[in-house]
């Protein structure tokens, strides 16, 4: 079953193995205004695929990602505590001088799921088309309800070397 933990842990090893540079990022924290990026340069977007399955969580049920270069890119591997059919999920990243943020946003699906669903979207984010650099990349979780609630906070944050 796909949803296992044996298959889970073995994906993440055999991801790990093709990786370079991996390391596991802090817990989720909420981002403050002394957080934002400072960096002046004009966000452009960076071509991105998600793929992700959904899972039973289990405590403690945080958030978590890990970044790790790859040729002319990045991965992301994560987890994010909502599921679907309850949310939908969808990923982003874009690069300003040398900020990458990547952010993954679950939104809540209109007429779904009125009671508490304990699942998680156990993802991997491929960025790739990026020139050889030193990159300071940020994971963002944001999390939108069908009542307009909008949740973010930081997940990851890591300098990579892409070659």
């Amino acid at each position: 079953m796909l949803t296992s933990p044996r298959y889970a842990s073995t994906r993440l090893l055999l991801t790990a193995l093709g990786l370079s540079y991996l390391v596991g990022c802090p817990a989720a924290a909420p981002i403050s205004p002394a957080d934002a990026p400072t960096d002046a340069a004009v966000p452009t977007a960076l071509r991105s695929e998600l793929a992700f399955t959904s899972v039973l969580a289990k405590p403690p049920m945080q958030d978590t990602a890990r970044v790790a270069a790859v040729p002319a890119g990045m991965a992301v591997l994560g987890l994010l505590n909502q599921t679907a059919p309850c949310f939908s999920l969808a990923s982003a990243a874009t690069k300003a001088g040398a900020l990458i943020v990547v952010r993954l946003t679950a939104t809540e699906v209109q007429g779904t799921c009125n009671t508490f669903a304990a699942g998680a979207f156990d993802y991997d984010v491929g960025v790739t088309g990026m020139p050889a650099g030193t990159y300071d990349v940020d994971v963002l979780h944001r999390v939108v309800f069908k009542d307009g609630r909008v949740a973010e906070s930081r997940v990851g944050a890591r300098r990579v070397e892409v070659r």
